[in-house]
């Protein structure tokens, strides 16, 4: 048997597979990394679709994620792979940008999936055609209409969930999207942190919101304060960057602060009222959140299990070596439990780290590559309170005790 040092160290099952089956997207936005002009965008090879189906299978995630930096519905026959894998019992999400014209095949398969993120920042045509430059407004608009009338034929509902990029341009119009959003059944709004970079000549400019003066920071923090508190009293819920609360000087609202005011009501209770065969009018309601997700099998992984962040009564300590047990390391599972597929078949454990830990096209299976010695070599770094540089400098995850960072671990491998 491996000692409880080499069991730490090892993965034999992950909870989050994210596969990029494109880094191509069909929009420029003015803020995206992908609107830069040395930008290039890659496909997976999709003739190795098998291969790639056992891949998934031989590391049973609880959640695949189809997505990465492109557009996924611009893959051809993207539709048909991913039924492939809900027959297959895949518990499967999405972000998509519903800015292409999608053929109703593509509709019910996005509806059959566990959450659809939709990629957008603004509910006024021209700002959205602006900002999300190759995007026409009225074909969104038709797509999110014909994706809320196909849930709304399911038993059970997607999570639906609006994803917006804050900038200085569209924070003050973030009362209409919210308005927007909240009629068509979204249950949650993740507002993004601005990455800037270099404006594209012809494009409309953005900041973030900690360049604005000011003055001009004032006035809006009354305003984004009411959103987020409306949100919440129509039962929905949100993630607002604290570097963006604390841009506008704002204590972001709680769900113990806002009561629930508004009734919630089904998407088949909204489709009913505000649907209509090609357009649909303004908010003028708000709709119920979505059903309860189908309950998992008895051979499906206790809910437990997926519980990163695990309480630890007793002080416990990476054994391979001695280190104090008030070492800091980052609080971060994913070298364990989160596996990055690229369009290029390039194999990364982080979001955040740009350096790749193995190659798919070399033969070896996900599961070598996700426990090569480089991979070891980066949860070793972080059990024992020696992070590599790449998580040293992370700004994504906060520092912590190792003690607590192995209790995580040992929670995760049932060590």
């Amino acid at each position: 048997m491996p000692s409880t040092a080499d069991a730490l160290l090892r993965s034999s099952r992950t909870q989050r597979l994210l596969i990029e089956l494109t880094s191509k997207c069909n929009l420029r936005c003015t803020y995206c990394a992908v609107a830069q002009p040395d930008y290039v965008g890659l496909q997976f090879p999709i003739e190795h679709f098998e291969a790639l189906t056992q891949l998934i299978v031989d590391r049973a995630p609880d959640t695949v994620l189809i997505n990465g930096h492109g557009e996924t519905t611009i893959v051809k026959d993207w539709d048909v792979f991913v039924r492939d894998w809900l027959e297959r019992g895949m518990r499967l999400e999405i972000i998509t940008n519903l800015s292409k014209k999608l053929k109703d095949a593509e509709i019910e398969t996005l509806a059959r999936l566990s959450k659809i993120t939709i990629s957008t920042d603004s509910s006024t045509p021209e700002l959205f055609e602006a900002l999300r430059r190759n995007a026409k407004w009225e074909i969104f608009d038709a797509n999110l209409t014909r994706l809320m009338r196909a849930i709304a034929r399911r038993e059970v509902e997607p999570e639906l969930t609006f994803s917006c990029v804050v900038s200085d341009v569209c924070a003050p119009k973030l009362g209409a999207f919210a308005d927007y959003g909240l009629a068509r059944g979204v249950r949650y709004f993740e507002f993004c942190n601005l990455a800037k970079y270099p404006d594209v000549e012809g494009a409309l400019p953005v900041r973030h919101l900690s360049e604005l003066a000011a003055a001009e920071r004032a006035a809006l923090a009354p305003e984004v304060r009411a959103m987020l508190e409306k949100i919440l009293a129509h039962g929905a819920s949100f993630a607002w960057p604290e570097a963006l609360a604390q841009a506008l000087g704002i204590a972001v609202p709680t769900a113990q602060e806002v009561p629930v005011l508004h009734p919630r009501r089904s998407m088949r209770d909204i489709v009913a009222e505000l649907g209509c065969e090609d357009t649909m009018p303004g908010p003028t309601s708000v709709p119920s959140p979505a059903k309860a997700p189908e309950p998992r099998s008895a051979s499906a992984k206790p809910e437990q299990d997926s519980k990163l962040a695990v309480a630890s009564a007793s002080r416990t300590v990476y054994p391979s070596r001695a280190v104090d047990v008030d070492a800091m390391t980052r609080k971060c599972l994913d070298p364990w439990s989160f596996a990055y597929l690229q369009s290029d078949t390039q194999v990364r454990i982080c979001c955040f780290m740009s350096e790749t830990v193995g190659h798919l096209g070399t033969g070896e299976s996900l599961d070598s590559i996700l426990n090569s010695d480089k991979v070891v070599a980066i949860r070793q770094g972080l059990l024992s309170g020696d992070p590599v540089e790449a998580c040293r400098n992370c700004w994504a995850r906060p520092w912590v005790k190792v003690s607590e960072l192995e209790a995580d671990v040992r929670a995760w491998t049932r060590v």
